[in-house]
């Protein structure tokens, strides 16, 4: 039910005619709680939904939609055990792009999962999450390729650098690279940190 047919039901149908009865002011408030109220109970909707399998995509997107507040309706579903319910909550939060999704993506970034890491490291370094860069440049080492490429791009997302580290390349090639970026990261983390 959206606003106006509260508004309509509440001051134009005979049966209810709030409005007289309570006075302007009482009436607001009551709108008001209402309409807040029907904000609650449709992301509690939305994360049953998420829960019991139905159209998870679109409760995800619809939660997504509704911003940070809808967080709490289904961000603790990133420990769950189906891997696709994991990596669906990581890319709702990477559609949010809110700094206060980091630490649930930080969490996503450290699963089993290659998709679900891949994606929860693109979300960080979009959302701009520079506390991810120790985890990241570890990454670098990663055997799958998608996680050293995606690290590598990250890393250039948040620093503008790449220390011409190569995903493709060879494995000495790519730890004569990593010796470079940690030996960055030991002198540049305290200014960027704080810079950020």
């Amino acid at each position: 039910m959206s606003e106006d047919q509260i508004w309509t039901l509440f001051t134009q149908d005979p049966r209810y005619k709030l409005r007289e009865r309570l006075g302007l002011g009482i009436f607001l408030v009551l709108i008001g709680g209402l309409i807040w109220q029907r904000e609650q109970v449709e992301c509690r909707i939305l994360a049953w939904r998420l829960m019991s399998g139905v159209r998870e995509l679109d409760a995800l997107q619809r939660l997504a939609d509704k911003g940070p507040d809808a967080m709490p309706y289904y961000v603790d579903r990133i420990d769950d055990l189906d891997s696709e319910i994991r990596y669906k909550i990581v890319l709702t939060l990477k559609a949010m792009r809110h700094k206060d999704s980091i630490p649930h993506l930080l969490k996503a970034a450290t699963d089993p999962d290659a998709d679900v890491r891949v994606n929860a490291f693109d979300a960080i370094a979009e959302v701009g999450g520079r506390e991810a860069i120790p985890m990241f440049i570890e990454a670098l080492r990663e055997d799958d390729h998608r996680i050293r490429r995606v690290a590598q791009n990250s890393l250039h997302m948040l620093t503008g650098k790449t220390l011409d580290y190569e995903a493709d390349s060879e494995p000495e090639e790519r730890q004569q690279a990593i010796v470079r970026w940690e030996s960055w990261w030991e002198s540049s983390r305290t200014t960027l940190v704080s810079g950020s």
